[in-house]
């Protein structure tokens, strides 16, 4: 939470908040002061004046001497050592904080998955603003109700660019729309990924979807088969991350009045063009970051909507299709039998080994 005084200023200011960061820099120089027993010197990465400067205070004691807290947030960190970056620390355990993040964006200090996660934030404005048609009554968005578990999975996974990206299209019931992570049957993500954490609710419930977050005992049948095979042909899910990552084009999940679940291609009207069309655009700039040499589309959908991806043209990309591990496509029995003729005849296990 941001120091009330702050946003007091701030709102007098215009909401310019770096701007009145820096008029509160008089702030830096009490910080300075503050730090009597601090254990590092000015030569190491975490000396007192970068610590100020990164928007820390000395709360510790002769004894603890190394514990310091955001003037923004309130984060309190302890356990430094001298190569440490503040701003870095800063980010990584606070990645919410208003000082840390305008500051780090003027630095270009954003680790990758941050600004992945700007996209998504960028396109759920835009979905927000759209109409949905009359037979949708509940539309789910994991990224926001689910997000503590949801940028772990970015934090732990996505840190850096990747060889291989898969795309799926977007939440299941019991997989994603409970976790918050793309195929994330519950299972996977407890035991297989060792993710944890809260989930919220929806604004709106639909009484047959109850949303369970980790407590959700029906697993999701796609995400048992995607992400059981992925971490048995590469091990675990450090080395599948090296190289691989695993996203989804859509971030919501639509169940109409008697509870069914609609996916994008069984949308009607304008809204699913509209929907297509933002997604798109956010792909584009996930893409980007990602810079996949291979794409893989989880399904016919996607595969479709990648044709309107410029990155998606370039010579040095390859774009593939993999068959939807769904039960209710049609003659998808040995789903996992079938995708590992497919990685194995496109040359994809050594990506996720990560020995290409």
């Amino acid at each position: 939470m941001e120091s009330p005084a702050v946003n007091e200023i701030a709102a007098g200011l215009g909401g310019e908040k770096l701007e009145v960061f820096r008029k509160l820099n008089l702030l830096e120089q009490h910080r300075v002061e503050s730090f009597k027993d601090w254990p590092f010197p000015e030569t190491s990465s975490c000396s007192i004046s970068k610590m100020a400067e990164a928007g820390f205070y000395w709360t510790g004691t002769k004894r603890e001497n190394d514990t310091a807290t955001c003037f923004v947030c309130g984060k309190t960190l302890d356990g430094w050592e001298s190569e440490d970056d503040p701003w870095k620390e800063h980010l990584k355990h606070a990645p919410q904080c208003e000082f840390v993040k305008l500051s780090c964006a003027e630095k270009d200090l954003t680790p990758l998955w941050l600004k992945f996660y700007k996209t998504e934030e960028n396109l759920n404005e835009e979905l927000d603003k759209l109409t949905p048609p009359p037979n949708i009554t509940c539309i789910y968005n994991p990224i926001v109700y689910a997000s503590q578990l949801h940028c772990d999975y970015l934090r732990r996974y996505m840190d850096g660019p990747k060889k291989l990206v898969f795309i799926g299209m977007n939440p299941g019931p019991n997989g994603m729309a409970q976790t918050g992570i793309p195929f994330g049957n519950v299972r996977t993500v407890k035991v297989l990924m060792q993710l944890s954490g809260s989930v919220d609710k929806p604004p709106v419930e639909h009484p047959k979807r109850p949303v369970n977050g980790l407590d959700c005992r029906i697993e999701e049948p796609s995400g048992v088969r995607l992400w059981e095979l992925f971490l048995r042909l590469a091990g675990n899910m450090e080395i599948f991350s090296q190289q691989c990552f695993v996203h989804n084009f859509c971030p919501l999940s639509f169940f109409d009045e008697a509870g069914k679940n609609l996916t994008p291609s069984e949308l009607k009207g304008p809204y699913k063009k509209q929907l297509r069309d933002f997604c798109c655009e956010a792909l584009e700039k996930q893409l980007v970051l990602l810079k996949p040499q291979v794409i893989v589309a989880v399904g016919e959908y996607v595969m479709t909507v990648l044709k309107h991806s410029a990155y998606c043209k370039s010579d040095s990309v390859s774009v593939l299709r993999l068959p939807h591990p769904s039960p209710r496509s049609a003659n998808n029995s040995n789903w996992p039998e079938k995708a590992q003729t497919f990685l194995e005849d496109n040359n994809l296990i050594h990506f996720m080994r990560n020995e290409a």
